[in-house]
């Protein structure tokens, strides 16, 4: 199937195998309710030339394919305002390069987004939950969304901008924070196993139940975080600032606390056998 459009629509279209129904709903941002997608894969998107005084378009002036790994210039939505809000929910946008796109209120639920490049884009807002962001550039993206549920395993978040994100029971497995600001997320049950945090910011977050097995905390700042229930065991908490934190009930097994400022902390419940809190500072057994 091929689909014609204007070029100011071109722009929305984002990168890869995109069913026949979402790209009405990125087109028309209507009717989805009636549309019904396909596994029909759109063979090719020719951009129309309007004739000078006229309002209909005459010739094409590019066609690409969405087989293809990366869109040319005239189709990457990158920093358009029409690329706001749009319906992309269960889209393929696997290896897509959306990279400074702005994509504030955009529905991205359960959309797949494996490995794509969304380094610096603004995703304020957008819903994202259940979305598979395994292996994604996420660096320095505005991220304060709904991540409820979404993958975000090996993904690369360094400098993100996730504060007040919401990401209850997400997971971010082997993902890289280092730098990034999580201050006052939600991440409720989230799984951070052997995630790299190194000076993040996490103050005031929500930990709770949380699992950081193996998490490299080194330097990040979790004042007045939540981290009751959480599992900690093996975790690298050096230089961490952890004034006032909640750690009640937390597992803390084999994690290191060397020069961490523990001081206001509450450790009522938890699990500190094989803990190195010898160097903690504000630390009293």
């Amino acid at each position: 199937m091929s689909l014609f459009v204007r070029p100011w629509l071109a722009r929305d279209i984002p990168a890869m195998r995109l069913t026949i129904g979402t790209v009405l709903c990125v087109l028309l941002a209507t009717g989805c309710s009636s549309t019904t997608a396909s596994s029909t894969t759109v063979s090719s998107i020719t951009v129309l030339s309007p004739t000078a005084g006229s309002s209909t378009a005459s010739s094409s002036t590019a066609t690409w394919s969405p087989t293809t790994s990366r869109a040319p210039a005239a189709f990457r939505p990158v920093c358009y305002p029409s690329c706001r809000a749009q319906p992309l929910a269960g889209a393929n946008l696997s290896g897509v390069d959306l990279s400074g796109a702005d994509l504030t209120l955009s529905n991205l639920s359960g959309a797949d987004l494996t490995a794509a490049n969304l380094s610096g884009a603004d995703l304020t807002a957008a819903n994202l939950s259940g979305a598979n962001l395994s292996g994604a550039n996420l660096s320095g993206a505005k991220l304060a969304a709904h991540l409820t549920d979404a993958n975000l395993t090996d993904a690369n978040l360094t400098g993100a901008e996730l504060v007040g994100a919401d990401l209850v029971v997400a997971n971010l497995s082997g993902a890289d924070l280092t730098g990034a600001k999580l201050g006052a997320a939600h991440l409720t049950d989230a799984n951070l196993t052997d995630a790299n945090l190194t000076g993040a910011d996490l103050s005031c977050i929500n930990l709770s139940c949380a699992s950081l097995w193996g998490a490299n905390l080194q330097n990040a700042n979790l004042h007045n975080a939540n981290l009751s229930g959480a599992d900690l065991i093996a975790a690298n908490l050096e230089y961490a600032n952890l004034t006032d934190a909640n750690l009640s009930g937390a597992h803390l097994g084999g994690a290191s606390f060397s020069y961490a400022d523990v001081t206001g902390a509450n450790l009522s419940g938890a699990d500190l056998i094989g803990a190195a809190l010898e160097l903690a500072i504000g630390y009293n057994p």
